[in-house]
């Protein structure tokens, strides 16, 4: 996204990177038009890592997405990383009971067996290569609902077969969440911190959690996957805090920039799977329409008109009926 003067990013107490500044132009332009805002948000993650391995003198890193509450120290988190390229961690760690494996395990082999919301990097040669490999996949194919894709995340089935320095972490307290709260006890400690089996949690990651209605554990499953924990419990509702402190109301309400047109026409996922589908067939060097300059090209290939056979069938149809009666 674009700060929309909606923030002065000067203004920040720490280093703000713009979107221009990691990503080329004629990239920029065409994924953020055929891209939804959460396919374009996921498939940046490897241009901002390779720019962290390319501009700055950092040895090591890690991401973590948006719907995350840190909670905790990441001490072993960087003592895993110091022998290892990327971690990775997976969604499970143990065999689901076969009455929950519907939901957990299938959802995993539809979603990807790590989670995207968590990766280590160490400054490497292997790390770089995995980085690239991934960018080149995410450019084109960071996409929700065609078969075989599933955001980012789906790629990394890939990487520690492909790649031997990326590591699984298997610490139960790492990436908490509602698709693995009933393999994982959580137990508080203190107020505001919480452990998995002695392992220190440094952060519970709530995705589908909506601070407008916290005592929800995720809208992404129908029923619930447990019965909110007291460390859970206690813990969302630190974070619910944090996030009304830190101004959540007014920035939830900030328009997202990739959302229209240039002429205010708003664009519809129908048009932006257009709008991939005549880039992906052009053929090289071909003048493709942009989707911003001239959305009504895709609306029209979104709504295409019914033809008159479809028409003149509809009619013969209706008058049938009416006979009938």
């Amino acid at each position: 996204d674009k700060p929309d003067n909606c923030f002065d990013p000067a203004a920040e107490a720490f280093p703000v990177v713009q979107l221009q500044e990691y990503l080329p132009a004629d990239l920029l332009g065409t994924m953020s038009a055929y891209y939804t805002v959460f396919e374009f948000c996921n498939s940046l993650k490897a241009f901002a890592h390779l720019h962290l391995v390319s501009n700055t003198c950092l040895k090591d890193w890690l991401y973590l997405d948006a719907d995350v509450h840190v909670c905790g120290s990441f001490e072993r988190v960087f003592s895993e990383l110091a022998e290892h390229a990327v971690l990775l961690a997976p969604h499970l760690l143990f065999p689901t009971p076969l009455s929950r494996s519907e939901t957990f395990e299938r959802n995993a082999l539809v979603h990807g067996i790590y989670n995207g919301g968590f990766l280590g990097v160490r400054q490497s040669q292997s790390a770089r290569e995995f980085l690239v490999w991934w960018k080149e996949r995410l450019i084109w194919l960071c996409l929700y609902k065609l078969p075989g894709l599933s955001y980012d995340q789906i790629w990394l089935n890939f990487a520690p077969v492909l790649f031997p320095e990326v590591h699984i972490f298997r610490d139960p307290g790492v990436d908490v969440a509602y698709w693995n709260l009933h393999e994982r006890d959580l137990q508080l400690v203190g107020e505001d911190a919480a452990t998995v089996q002695g392992n220190v949690v440094p952060f519970l990651h709530l995705s589908g959690w909506d601070w407008s209605q916290p005592e929800i554990i995720t809208k992404h499953v129908k029923q619930q996957p447990a019965e909110p924990q007291l460390a859970w419990r206690r813990l969302t509702k630190q974070f619910l805090e944090i996030l009304i402190r830190s101004g959540i109301k007014e920035t939830s309400t900030w328009p997202y920039t990739f959302a229209t047109a240039k002429n205010g026409t708003p664009l519809t996922l129908k048009m932006r799977r257009c709008y991939w589908e005549r880039l992906r067939s052009s053929a090289a060097g071909q003048s493709v329409p942009s989707l911003f300059e001239a959305p009504e090209v895709y609306f029209a290939l979104a709504n295409p008109s019914p033809k008159f056979s479809d028409l003149a069938r509809n009619l013969v149809k209706k008058v049938k009926r009416h006979v009938a009666k």
